[in-house]
């Protein structure tokens, strides 16, 4: 083969790798980015507790425990899980299920997004409810302002607009989308909630003790871009 030749099949070659370099690069793409875990199914890495009554981090009580690679919250008393980490637009993700099904507990959580300091029950923040047969209502903590329908709302509850409930027993799946200004609030694969201007872009995240017993075996956070983080 003359000289030529041997050129012809390089570039060829070269080509060719181009190619599936180019097309491996879409492929990821396509994936979009890779989740986030916030519980790692091990430990509470990542993570610190505030219970009511005791200084940050502090966790006499085992309020907050890792058994059987799921997070055991006690409900009892008022508390909760706190990302170290700050995030800013994200699709967070939580499964969870409440421990006990026999009549009687005030069954009440929340997953919490955009928190401020100082620490405190609670902290100002969006709260995404979790409350059994009211996920997925707002609550606007320490005055934060959303509008939704139209409508600025300042502090307390807006109530969901539709309905992704689970009987007693079974696993949920909430998340809730910060885009922006944007929140929207996601049960069971319905979109439920959604507010806008919000006041708030930045924050940690959080899930609560406040009520029964909870389960939690997944929590994730997507990043929707190249999103900052920091502490």
């Amino acid at each position: 083969m003359g000289r030529l030749g041997r050129l012809v099949l390089c570039l060829t070659a070269a080509a060719g790798l181009a190619v599936l370099l180019c097309r491996a690069v879409l492929t990821e793409e396509a994936k979009g980015p890779t989740p986030i875990p916030l519980f790692n199914g091990k430990d509470l890495d990542g993570l610190y507790p505030f219970v009511a009554g005791h200084k940050k981090g502090e966790d006499p009580d085992g309020v907050f425990r890792v058994e059987d690679g799921m997070i055991r919250i006690a409900g009892k008393p008022n508390g909760y899980l706190m990302t170290e980490k700050q995030y800013d637009d994200f699709r967070v993700r939580i499964e969870y299920k409440w421990a006990t099904t026999e009549e009687g507990p005030r069954r009440n959580s929340g997953l919490l997004v955009r928190c401020q300091e100082p620490d405190g029950i609670w902290p100002t923040s969006f709260e995404c409810q979790l409350m059994h047969t009211n996920e997925g209502d707002f609550w606007l903590c320490g005055n934060t302002t959303l509008t939704v329908d139209g409508k600025e709302q300042s502090g307390g509850r807006v109530r969901k607009k539709a309905s992704g409930t689970k009987p007693l027993g079974e696993w949920n799946v909430v998340e809730a989308i910060c885009d922006g200004g944007t929140i929207t609030n996601i049960v069971n694969g319905v979109e439920v909630n959604k507010g806008t201007n919000a006041s708030l872009r930045r924050g940690k995240i959080l899930v609560q003790s406040e009520g029964a017993p909870l389960l939690v075996r997944k929590w994730e956070l997507i990043p929707l871009r190249s999103a900052r983080e920091g502490t």
